[in-house]
Protein backbone atom coordinates (compact mmCIF):
# COMPACT_ATOMS: atom_id res chain seq x y z
CA UNK A 1 0.00 0.00 0.00
CA UNK A 2 1.12 3.55 -0.63
CA UNK A 3 1.23 6.05 2.18
CA UNK A 4 -0.66 9.33 2.08
CA UNK A 5 2.62 11.16 1.54
CA UNK A 6 3.53 8.90 -1.41
CA UNK A 7 0.09 9.41 -2.98
CA UNK A 8 0.53 13.17 -2.62
CA UNK A 9 3.91 12.98 -4.35
CA UNK A 10 2.36 10.94 -7.17
CA UNK A 11 -0.39 13.52 -7.67
CA UNK A 12 2.22 16.29 -7.77
CA UNK A 13 4.28 14.34 -10.31
CA UNK A 14 1.27 13.79 -12.58
CA UNK A 15 0.35 17.46 -12.33
CA UNK A 16 3.87 18.50 -13.31
CA UNK A 17 3.84 16.15 -16.29
CA UNK A 18 0.44 16.96 -17.78
CA UNK A 19 0.49 20.68 -17.03
CA UNK A 20 -2.90 20.91 -15.40
CA UNK A 21 -5.84 20.92 -17.80
CA UNK A 22 -6.75 17.55 -19.33
CA UNK A 23 -9.77 18.90 -21.20
CA UNK A 24 -7.95 20.88 -23.91
CA UNK A 25 -8.45 18.40 -26.72
CA UNK A 26 -12.17 17.96 -26.09
CA UNK A 27 -12.67 21.72 -25.94
CA UNK A 28 -10.82 22.24 -29.23
CA UNK A 29 -12.85 19.53 -30.96
CA UNK A 30 -16.06 21.23 -29.84
CA UNK A 31 -14.94 24.57 -31.30
CA UNK A 32 -13.51 23.27 -34.59
CA UNK A 33 -12.84 19.57 -35.11
CA UNK A 34 -12.14 20.08 -38.82
CA UNK A 35 -8.65 21.38 -38.27
CA UNK A 36 -7.61 18.16 -36.53
CA UNK A 37 -9.19 16.16 -39.35
CA UNK A 38 -7.12 18.10 -41.90
CA UNK A 39 -3.91 17.42 -40.02
CA UNK A 40 -4.75 13.72 -39.89
CA UNK A 41 -5.47 13.72 -43.65
CA UNK A 42 -2.06 15.27 -44.27
CA UNK A 43 -0.39 12.68 -42.04
CA UNK A 44 -2.08 9.87 -44.00
CA UNK A 45 -0.80 11.32 -47.28
CA UNK A 46 2.70 11.79 -45.91
CA UNK A 47 2.75 8.31 -44.38
CA UNK A 48 1.85 6.80 -47.75
CA UNK A 49 4.55 8.83 -49.51
CA UNK A 50 7.24 7.85 -47.02
CA UNK A 51 6.25 4.19 -47.12
CA UNK A 52 6.33 4.24 -50.92
CA UNK A 53 9.77 5.88 -50.89
CA UNK A 54 11.14 3.44 -48.31
CA UNK A 55 9.77 0.39 -50.15
CA UNK A 56 11.72 1.34 -53.25
CA UNK A 57 15.07 1.57 -51.51
CA UNK A 58 17.84 -1.02 -51.76
CA UNK A 59 20.16 -2.23 -49.00
CA UNK A 60 22.61 0.57 -49.78
CA UNK A 61 20.58 3.61 -50.85
CA UNK A 62 22.13 6.60 -52.54
CA UNK A 63 23.05 9.45 -50.17
CA UNK A 64 20.35 11.76 -51.53
CA UNK A 65 17.67 9.10 -51.02
CA UNK A 66 18.78 8.35 -47.45
CA UNK A 67 19.13 12.01 -46.48
CA UNK A 68 15.78 13.04 -47.94
CA UNK A 69 13.97 10.12 -46.33
CA UNK A 70 15.51 10.90 -42.93
CA UNK A 71 14.55 14.58 -43.10
CA UNK A 72 11.01 13.92 -44.28
CA UNK A 73 10.51 11.23 -41.62
CA UNK A 74 11.59 13.82 -39.04
CA UNK A 75 9.07 16.27 -40.51
CA UNK A 76 6.31 13.65 -40.20
CA UNK A 77 7.06 13.20 -36.50
CA UNK A 78 7.30 16.95 -36.12
CA UNK A 79 3.73 17.44 -37.34
CA UNK A 80 2.48 14.82 -34.89
CA UNK A 81 4.47 16.23 -31.98
CA UNK A 82 3.42 19.84 -32.64
CA UNK A 83 -0.23 18.79 -32.86
CA UNK A 84 -0.08 16.84 -29.60
CA UNK A 85 1.51 19.79 -27.82
CA UNK A 86 -1.00 22.27 -29.23
CA UNK A 87 -4.07 20.29 -28.19
CA UNK A 88 -2.65 20.10 -24.67
CA UNK A 89 -2.11 23.84 -24.51
CA UNK A 90 1.65 24.04 -25.10
CA UNK A 91 1.37 26.55 -27.91
CA UNK A 92 4.81 28.16 -27.78
CA UNK A 93 6.44 24.75 -27.60
CA UNK A 94 4.35 23.55 -30.55
CA UNK A 95 5.52 26.49 -32.65
CA UNK A 96 9.12 25.65 -31.84
CA UNK A 97 8.62 22.25 -33.44
CA UNK A 98 6.74 23.81 -36.37
CA UNK A 99 9.85 25.75 -37.39
CA UNK A 100 12.09 22.72 -37.09
CA UNK A 101 9.59 20.73 -39.15
CA UNK A 102 9.65 23.36 -41.86
CA UNK A 103 13.46 23.20 -41.95
CA UNK A 104 13.46 19.40 -42.08
CA UNK A 105 11.01 19.26 -44.98
CA UNK A 106 12.74 21.99 -46.99
CA UNK A 107 16.19 20.48 -46.42
CA UNK A 108 14.95 17.01 -47.36
CA UNK A 109 13.46 18.38 -50.56
CA UNK A 110 16.80 19.98 -51.47
CA UNK A 111 18.99 17.00 -50.55
CA UNK A 112 16.80 14.66 -52.63
CA UNK A 113 18.04 16.44 -55.76
CA UNK A 114 21.62 17.15 -54.63
CA UNK A 115 23.64 13.94 -54.03
CA UNK A 116 26.87 15.84 -53.28
CA UNK A 117 25.24 17.99 -50.62
CA UNK A 118 23.45 14.93 -49.22
CA UNK A 119 26.76 13.08 -48.85
CA UNK A 120 28.29 16.01 -46.98
CA UNK A 121 25.18 16.19 -44.80
CA UNK A 122 25.41 12.48 -43.97
CA UNK A 123 29.15 12.04 -43.53
CA UNK A 124 30.26 15.40 -42.17
CA UNK A 125 27.10 16.51 -40.41
CA UNK A 126 26.97 19.73 -42.38
CA UNK A 127 23.93 21.93 -41.88
CA UNK A 128 22.72 24.76 -44.08
CA UNK A 129 20.84 27.85 -42.89
CA UNK A 130 17.38 28.51 -44.22
CA UNK A 131 18.80 31.23 -46.46
CA UNK A 132 20.82 28.73 -48.50
CA UNK A 133 17.91 26.28 -48.76
CA UNK A 134 15.59 29.09 -49.80
CA UNK A 135 18.05 30.19 -52.48
CA UNK A 136 18.16 26.64 -53.84
CA UNK A 137 14.36 26.63 -54.00
CA UNK A 138 14.35 29.94 -55.78
CA UNK A 139 11.88 31.12 -53.14
CA UNK A 140 13.01 34.72 -53.18
CA UNK A 141 10.90 37.82 -52.76
CA UNK A 142 8.64 38.72 -55.70
CA UNK A 143 9.52 41.81 -57.70
CA UNK A 144 8.65 44.89 -55.68
CA UNK A 145 8.60 43.06 -52.31
CA UNK A 146 11.33 43.03 -49.70
CA UNK A 147 10.57 39.57 -48.36
CA UNK A 148 9.18 36.28 -49.66
CA UNK A 149 6.36 34.35 -47.96
CA UNK A 150 8.96 31.76 -46.94
CA UNK A 151 11.01 34.44 -45.18
CA UNK A 152 7.95 35.84 -43.42
CA UNK A 153 6.94 32.41 -42.14
CA UNK A 154 10.47 31.56 -41.01
CA UNK A 155 10.85 34.87 -39.20
CA UNK A 156 7.52 34.48 -37.40
CA UNK A 157 8.28 30.88 -36.43
CA UNK A 158 11.76 31.83 -35.22
CA UNK A 159 10.25 34.29 -32.75
CA UNK A 160 8.83 31.28 -30.88
CA UNK A 161 11.77 28.91 -31.45
CA UNK A 162 14.10 31.19 -29.50
CA UNK A 163 13.77 32.68 -25.98
CA UNK A 164 12.37 36.00 -27.21
CA UNK A 165 9.97 38.37 -25.49
CA UNK A 166 7.12 36.94 -27.56
CA UNK A 167 7.80 33.36 -26.49
CA UNK A 168 8.59 33.90 -22.80
CA UNK A 169 6.93 37.00 -21.32
CA UNK A 170 3.36 35.63 -21.67
CA UNK A 171 4.34 33.13 -18.97
CA UNK A 172 4.59 35.90 -16.39
CA UNK A 173 2.03 38.39 -17.73
CA UNK A 174 -1.73 38.09 -17.52
CA UNK A 175 -4.27 40.73 -18.58
CA UNK A 176 -1.41 43.09 -19.53
CA UNK A 177 -0.03 43.08 -16.01
CA UNK A 178 2.74 41.19 -14.29
CA UNK A 179 1.10 38.37 -12.43
CA UNK A 180 1.85 35.01 -10.93
CA UNK A 181 3.76 32.45 -12.97
CA UNK A 182 1.74 30.62 -15.62
CA UNK A 183 3.49 27.28 -15.38
CA UNK A 184 0.36 25.26 -16.11
CA UNK A 185 -1.30 25.38 -19.50
CA UNK A 186 -4.46 27.43 -19.86
CA UNK A 187 -7.62 26.30 -21.58
CA UNK A 188 -7.84 28.74 -24.50
CA UNK A 189 -9.26 26.84 -27.49
CA UNK A 190 -9.22 29.91 -29.76
CA UNK A 191 -5.47 30.35 -29.29
CA UNK A 192 -4.84 26.65 -29.80
CA UNK A 193 -6.91 26.63 -32.99
CA UNK A 194 -4.80 29.43 -34.43
CA UNK A 195 -1.67 27.32 -33.91
CA UNK A 196 -3.36 24.17 -35.21
CA UNK A 197 -4.28 25.98 -38.43
CA UNK A 198 -0.60 26.87 -38.80
CA UNK A 199 0.28 23.21 -38.31
CA UNK A 200 -2.26 22.15 -40.95
CA UNK A 201 -0.72 24.57 -43.46
CA UNK A 202 2.72 23.30 -42.51
CA UNK A 203 1.56 19.73 -43.07
CA UNK A 204 0.51 20.57 -46.63
CA UNK A 205 3.95 22.11 -47.21
CA UNK A 206 5.61 18.91 -45.97
CA UNK A 207 3.45 16.81 -48.30
CA UNK A 208 4.45 19.02 -51.22
CA UNK A 209 8.10 18.70 -50.26
CA UNK A 210 7.76 14.91 -50.14
CA UNK A 211 6.05 14.83 -53.55
CA UNK A 212 8.70 17.03 -55.14
CA UNK A 213 11.48 14.98 -53.57
CA UNK A 214 10.33 11.89 -55.47
CA UNK A 215 12.15 10.84 -58.62
CA UNK A 216 8.77 11.36 -60.31
CA UNK A 217 5.38 12.48 -58.98
CA UNK A 218 3.93 9.49 -60.84
CA UNK A 219 5.28 7.30 -58.04
CA UNK A 220 2.47 8.53 -55.80
CA UNK A 221 -0.26 8.39 -58.44
CA UNK A 222 -2.97 10.85 -59.48
CA UNK A 223 -5.32 10.02 -56.60
CA UNK A 224 -2.66 11.04 -54.06
CA UNK A 225 -2.14 14.33 -55.89
CA UNK A 226 -5.88 14.93 -56.03
CA UNK A 227 -6.22 14.31 -52.28
CA UNK A 228 -3.43 16.78 -51.56
CA UNK A 229 -5.01 19.37 -53.85
CA UNK A 230 -8.37 18.96 -52.06
CA UNK A 231 -6.67 19.29 -48.68
CA UNK A 232 -4.83 22.42 -49.77
CA UNK A 233 -8.11 23.92 -51.00
CA UNK A 234 -9.79 23.11 -47.68
CA UNK A 235 -7.18 25.09 -45.74
CA UNK A 236 -7.44 28.01 -48.15
CA UNK A 237 -4.35 27.42 -50.29
CA UNK A 238 -4.74 27.47 -54.06
CA UNK A 239 -2.10 25.38 -55.85
CA UNK A 240 -2.88 25.62 -59.57
CA UNK A 241 0.27 23.70 -60.58
CA UNK A 242 -0.82 20.76 -58.42
CA UNK A 243 -4.27 20.78 -60.00
CA UNK A 244 -2.69 20.95 -63.46
CA UNK A 245 -0.43 17.98 -62.67
CA UNK A 246 -3.37 15.97 -61.38
CA UNK A 247 -5.53 16.66 -64.44
CA UNK A 248 -2.67 15.68 -66.75
CA UNK A 249 -1.90 12.52 -64.77
CA UNK A 250 -5.58 11.59 -64.71
CA UNK A 251 -5.81 11.99 -68.50
CA UNK A 252 -2.73 9.81 -69.01
CA UNK A 253 -4.14 7.22 -66.64
CA UNK A 254 -7.46 7.14 -68.46
CA UNK A 255 -5.65 6.68 -71.77
CA UNK A 256 -3.73 3.76 -70.31
CA UNK A 257 -6.86 2.14 -68.88
CA UNK A 258 -8.61 2.51 -72.24
CA UNK A 259 -5.90 0.37 -73.84
CA UNK A 260 -6.04 -2.38 -71.21
CA UNK A 261 -8.27 -5.36 -71.91
CA UNK A 262 -11.03 -5.95 -69.33
CA UNK A 263 -10.43 -9.06 -67.22
CA UNK A 264 -13.79 -10.49 -68.37
CA UNK A 265 -12.49 -10.69 -71.96
CA UNK A 266 -9.10 -12.29 -71.29
CA UNK A 267 -10.22 -15.94 -71.36
CA UNK A 268 -12.12 -15.56 -74.61
CA UNK A 269 -9.19 -13.68 -76.20
CA UNK A 270 -6.73 -16.41 -75.24
CA UNK A 271 -9.02 -19.13 -76.57
CA UNK A 272 -9.51 -17.43 -79.92
CA UNK A 273 -6.17 -15.77 -80.67
CA UNK A 274 -4.04 -18.03 -82.88
CA UNK A 275 -0.82 -17.11 -81.11
CA UNK A 276 -1.97 -17.63 -77.53
CA UNK A 277 0.18 -20.14 -75.67
CA UNK A 278 -2.40 -22.95 -75.78
CA UNK A 279 -3.08 -22.54 -79.51
CA UNK A 280 0.60 -22.27 -80.40
CA UNK A 281 1.36 -25.32 -78.26
CA UNK A 282 -1.47 -27.23 -79.93
CA UNK A 283 -0.03 -26.56 -83.40
CA UNK A 284 3.43 -27.60 -82.29
CA UNK A 285 2.18 -30.88 -80.75
CA UNK A 286 0.14 -31.66 -83.87
CA UNK A 287 3.15 -31.01 -86.10
CA UNK A 288 5.36 -33.24 -83.95
CA UNK A 289 2.91 -36.11 -84.27
CA UNK A 290 2.68 -35.83 -88.06
CA UNK A 291 6.31 -34.94 -88.62
CA UNK A 292 5.33 -31.74 -90.42
CA UNK A 293 6.42 -28.20 -89.74
CA UNK A 294 4.03 -26.25 -87.51
CA UNK A 295 1.23 -24.61 -89.42
CA UNK A 296 1.45 -20.92 -89.85
CA UNK A 297 -1.13 -18.81 -88.04
CA UNK A 298 -3.20 -16.15 -89.73
CA UNK A 299 -0.54 -13.50 -89.08
CA UNK A 300 2.22 -15.64 -90.61
CA UNK A 301 4.00 -16.82 -87.43
CA UNK A 302 4.58 -20.48 -86.71
CA UNK A 303 4.12 -20.26 -82.93
CA UNK A 304 5.61 -22.83 -80.61
CA UNK A 305 7.94 -20.88 -78.35
CA UNK A 306 5.52 -18.20 -77.17
CA UNK A 307 5.88 -14.45 -76.80
CA UNK A 308 8.12 -14.34 -73.69
CA UNK A 309 11.10 -16.30 -74.94
CA UNK A 310 13.34 -16.05 -77.97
Amino acid sequence: MTTENEESQLVDAIRLLVGGDADHQAAIAEVDGLVLDRIVRALHLLFFALERAADGEVDRPAPNSAAALACLASAFRGIRAATLLAVQGYLTEARTIVRRTYEAAATGRMLAKEPDLAERWLQKGEWWPDRKVRTWFGAQAPVGDDRSPYQDFYRAASAYAHPTVRSTVPLIVRDDRLSRLSLDTELKPENALFVLHEIAAEAVFVCLAARNAMASPDILGPDWTKSLDELATDIGAELPKLKEDYNFAKLEYERLVAQVMPASEVDRYLREHPNSFDNAKGRAVSAARTGDRPERSEDGSTGGAGALTE
